[in-house]
């Protein structure tokens, strides 16, 4: 005797689905239960991706390169990035002398 594990399979979906189809109170659980996880990954998923851009964006912002410029809009000094700039005034702002 031979056991065809298709035909087996095939009548336990067609089962399930008549029974998930036609139980209204089982298809509403199934159908919440399957959007509580879908919301849950793609609110993992959401996080992770935005939380990383956020991260590589502010980190390439700075240190992106810009000329300061005068009030005519006209290049001073040489070019320099945000990064520098915060490591020039940390370095002025403990060398700096002040009156006691």
């Amino acid at each position: 005797m031979q056991i065809d594990q298709e035909k087996i399979e095939k009548a336990i979906v067609d089962e399930a689905v008549h029974k998930f189809a036609t139980d209204d109170e089982l298809y509403t659980s199934i159908r919440d239960g399957i959007n509580r996880r879908i919301d849950k990954v793609f609110s993992e998923k959401v996080s992770l991706v935005v939380t990383e851009s956020v991260e590589r964006i502010v980190s390439e912002g700075f240190e992106r390169s810009y000329h300061k410029t005068d009030g005519f809009g006209r290049p001073v000094g040489q070019p320099t990035s945000i990064s520098k700039e915060l490591e020039t005034m940390v370095g002025n702002y403990w060398t700096e002398r002040v009156e006691s």
